[in-house]
This record gives structure tokens, C-alpha cells and sequence, in this order.
């Protein structure tokens, strides 16, 4: 079990084809950063939320900015229960699998992304790069 808020480096950074695996909750992120640092851009922002708004927001954050966030209702995530997840780096988006939600376009360069965070009410039970 892994305690959170846990952050991993790409020391080579990411590329096409490259699979993330993360896995009781209410709400939790998952953050893609450009950098090991707290002030570093994030490329991807993957965020269920099982309280009262019981959806799943997608963001960057480029230069301390939030850009145009995007929810979506599909939620199969339950609270206190195990699942799997997995992010894979396609050519134009982040594909999240196991919630069945759709890609999320990269904005910023997959490339420039260094360090996984996960953070928020959720206990890992692995993480593989």
C-alpha cells in the first residue's frame, strides 16, 4: 500500500504508447506534472468526485492557470471500494480506462511531463510506470 500524496518521476519523460496504472475514495486526484516541483505546469488533471457533484473533472494547468475545465457524468468509481485504472498516452489525448469516460487532448507537450502526484482520499494498492 502506498501512502498518498505520492509522486513518481519520468526521468526520460513520457512518450506515445506509455501506460500509467494508479489504484476507496470520495475524491482524489491524479496529476501528470511537467516538472518535480510544486509549481510545475500540469499537463493532466484527473479528478473524480464522489461527493455531491458526482462527476469527473479533466484540466491543465499551465503557468499557475487553470485552462477550461471539462466534466463528465460517468462515474463507476464507489466509495470504500477497490478498482483499477489505468492511463495510456495516445498520439492527440490521455485515455483513462476503467471509468469508460472518453480522451482528454493533450495542451501541453507529453513529452515535458516528469512526475505522476496522487493525492486526496484514495489508497494505492500499486502504482506501475
Amino acid at each position: 500500500i502506498q501512502c498518498v500524496p505520492y509522486r513518481s518521476c519520468f526521468p526520460g519523460g513520457l512518450s506515445q504508447g506509455t501506460l500509467i496504472l494508479p489504484p476507496c475514495l470520495s475524491r482524489f486526484r491524479l496529476d501528470l506534472l511537467c516538472g518535480d516541483n510544486p509549481n510545475a505546469d500540469i499537463a493532466f488533471h484527473f479528478n473524480p468526485r464522489l461527493d455531491a457533484q458526482h462527476t469527473v473533472a479533466m484540466n491543465s494547468l499551465v503557468r499557475g492557470r487553470w485552462l477550461h475545465e471539462i466534466r463528465t457524468p460517468s462515474l463507476p468509481f464507489q466509495g470504500g471500494q477497490p478498482f483499477h485504472l489505468s492511463i495510456k498516452v495516445e498520439e492527440n489525448c490521455f485515455k483513462v480506462t476503467g471509468w469508460g469516460g472518453g480522451g482528454f487532448a493533450h495542451r501541453l507537450d507529453v513529452e515535458e511531463v516528469k512526475a505522476l502526484e496522487v493525492s486526496g482520499a484514495v489508497t494505492l494498492r500499486s502504482v506501475c510506470t
